[in-house]
């Protein structure tokens, strides 16, 4: 699948420049940064009513499931 391929990819590139960061408080500037331009990005292009339902979906996720996966484990 499309979407399946392209979080892999993004997963990869991410895992790849966390490799880059000297320390834990530089990884967490490093993904800090690129949430809040993925963020942006998506109210350009889907909206505000979209991020909204997509942030609501993402705290109730923060409250019921464990983490999908470790960048850490994708060296």
């Amino acid at each position: 699948m499309a979407q399946d391929k392209v979080a892999i990819a993004a997963v990869n590139a991410v895992s790849n420049l966390l490799q880059r960061m000297p320390d834990a408080t530089a990884k967490a500037d490093a993904l800090g940064v690129l949430m809040m331009t993925n963020y942006n990005l998506l109210r350009d292009v889907e909206g505000d009513d979209f991020v909204r339902a997509w942030l609501q979906t993402a705290l109730r996720d923060l409250d019921e499931n464990p983490p999908v996966f470790g960048v850490e484990t994708r060296h």
